[in-house]
């Protein structure tokens, strides 16, 4: 059987093993597990560590909230963060969870390695325009791209109610390694906190 050993694929009648191989079977087509286990990294809050070091797929998924209050001054996310080596290609995709009972709203932006080759992060969340924004269920969105450093500002509802952003890019090292970092702050310095929840995570593929 010619299978496509690029990617994981199934249905309902093939099961692929980690070199591509397919295996006919009957009925529904069930999860290979051992592929899931050796061939993504899977980290410990802000470490990327790999289960496999053969895996070119890290993730560094949050164990504890974090927050800010009062304050406009980035920080650097505790756990969204991980290592990147010299000379490589990666794709970077961040989903981070918020919460706030202020009106803060957010800012993000990000820090890479020292020589990194400028490029655009893709932005999706909700709108940065007030007047546009209803909820978190009903809202105009933003779908702009920016440089790594730029301040990308979201609104969000004030309800202490969990609502997602969702930043993703290509980052070409130089010949510095260094960290891929998420940071965010309070857009409008407000009493009260603004929550990176629980739930989020930073995934990092080597592509070359």
């Amino acid at each position: 059987m010619a299978l496509n050993t690029n990617r994981l694929q199934t249905s309902n009648s093939v099961v692929l093993d980690s070199s591509g191989n397919g295996t006919m079977i009957l009925g529904p087509a069930r999860p290979n597990l051992s592929w899931h286990i050796t061939n993504i990294g899977v980290s410990t809050a802000g470490t990327g560590t790999a289960v496999s070091t053969s895996s070119n797929i890290r993730y560094a998924v949050t164990s504890a909230t974090q927050s800010v209050n009062n304050s406009t001054t980035f920080v650097d996310d505790a756990a969204l963060t991980m290592t990147l080596a010299a000379n490589k290609v990666y794709e970077v995709e961040i989903i981070a969870t918020f919460q706030t009972a202020v009106n803060c709203d957010l800012k993000t932006s990000w820090t890479v390695p020292t020589g990194t080759i400028s490029a655009l992060k893709h932005c999706l969340g909700a709108t940065a325009t007030a007047a546009s924004f209803v909820g978190r269920t009903e809202t105009t969105i933003r779908i702009g791209s920016h440089l790594y450093a730029t301040a990308v500002t979201y609104q969000l509802d004030n309800g202490a109610a969990d609502q997602f952003v969702v930043e993703r890019a290509i980052v070409q090292t130089g010949t510095t390694a260094g960290s891929v970092t998420f940071q965010w702050a309070q857009a409008t310095a407000t009493v009260g906190a603004l929550i990176r929840d629980l739930y989020s995570y930073m995934r990092v593929t080597e592509v070359v």
